[in-house]
């Protein structure tokens, strides 16, 4: 298992160095010198290129970044909750484990301790089935009103990156079921520079992309329930 991991994120790496050099004419692309480096991508933020699971977490804080330019926000309520309730869980089980000793007399103990440990476990899985739709985040309006007046009300999104072709995928919908989506993929050699830097601009270009397809979307949905 551990040089089939390393093999697709050695393949993951070489395909996004081989599209860079590709659509570049044969020559690797270089990074932006300092004076031409746009606003967005003032700050850097860098990856190991060898490590998929970091290149899409800094793709996913970029797109979370984004959103709250567009009046959006992650609301914390539900986090804290699975936090909350994972601790009380782990909690029961620690206590079922060490605590309650010799087991034959506290039986009685052991089993609420169980109890208490399935009840958590359910609400944990109906919180992330229901409430956070199985996706990477869920953010609505924000409650501080900016510029931008926020459209949609409410963004459920959901990522992937697929290593074996070293792309990224963003799907963002508004509910369960046939309520407007939209999707879009993006090569990873368009989001990072050859050193692992992201390419920030470009992230903000491709989910604006996507959040105008659901905008518009949206809009279709609803002149037709009228």
């Amino acid at each position: 298992r551990v040089v089939n991991l390393v093999c697709k994120e050695w393949i993951t790496i070489e395909i996004i160095r081989d599209m860079r050099v590709s659509m570049s004419g044969g020559n690797s692309v270089e990074k932006k010198s300092s004076g031409n480096r746009s606003k967005e991508d003032e700050i850097p933020k860098l990856s190991s290129l060898y490590d998929s699971g970091e290149l899409k977490h800094l793709v996913d804080e970029r797109v979370r970044e984004y959103f709250k330019t567009l009046g959006y926000s992650q609301s914390s309520i539900l986090p804290w909750t699975k936090i909350c309730l994972s601790i009380i869980g782990i909690l029961s089980g620690v206590y079922s484990h060490f605590a309650a000793v010799p087991f034959e007399t506290h039986k009685t103990q052991i089993v609420i301790c169980i109890s208490i440990f399935i009840l958590v476990s359910i609400i944990h899985f109906l919180i992330e089935k229901f409430l956070e739709f199985d996706s990477s985040f869920v953010i609505y309006p924000s409650r501080k009103r900016g510029p931008i007046i926020p459209k949609l009300p409410r963004i459920i999104a959901s990522s992937n990156f697929d290593r074996s072709k070293a792309e990224y995928r963003l799907l963002l919908r508004t509910g369960r079921g046939t309520n407007p989506k939209s999707e879009s993929i993006i090569s990873c050699s368009e989001l990072f520079y050859t050193d692992g830097e992201l390419i920030q601009s470009t992230v903000d270009k491709f989910v604006a992309s996507v959040v105008k397809q659901l905008e518009d979307s949206f809009e279709t949905f609803r002149k037709k329930k009228r």
